[in-house]
């Protein structure tokens, strides 16, 4: 592997860990929030918000330690393999992201009327 390549790579896989980390800070922020405050729907949704987000992360960073390791160690069959599904988890994820934050615009418009 070339040396720029090598760097691009190694500051993709040193971004994936700092997203995983920063995904799982926000995560215990979110649990410990939800247990402090009770009774109000917009923490509800930032709860449910922030597992969806964080499902993403885990997704999206696993897909690529997964093609870095691979193609890393000439397997580049195995991730033809699994790049469709790696690709179809984001893709759900996606969908239920937007989900969460479609069924919650409502409580949102009512939390901050009152």
């Amino acid at each position: 592997m070339k040396l720029p390549m090598a760097l691009a790579n190694l500051s993709d896989f040193i971004g994936v860990l700092i997203v995983l980390a920063l995904a799982f800070l926000i995560l215990k922020t979110a649990i410990s929030l939800k247990l402090k405050i009770k009774g109000t729907n917009i923490w509800y949704f930032l709860f449910f918000f922030t597992i969806a987000q964080f499902t993403f992360a885990i997704a999206r960073s696993m897909g690529h330690i997964l093609q870095h390791s691979l193609l890393t160690f000439n397997l580049k069959s195995i991730w033809k393999v699994l790049k469709p599904f790696s690709i179809e988890i984001n893709t759900i994820t996606f969908v239920v992201v937007f989900t969460i934050s479609l069924l919650m615009i409502k409580s949102l418009k009512s939390f901050l009327e009152d």
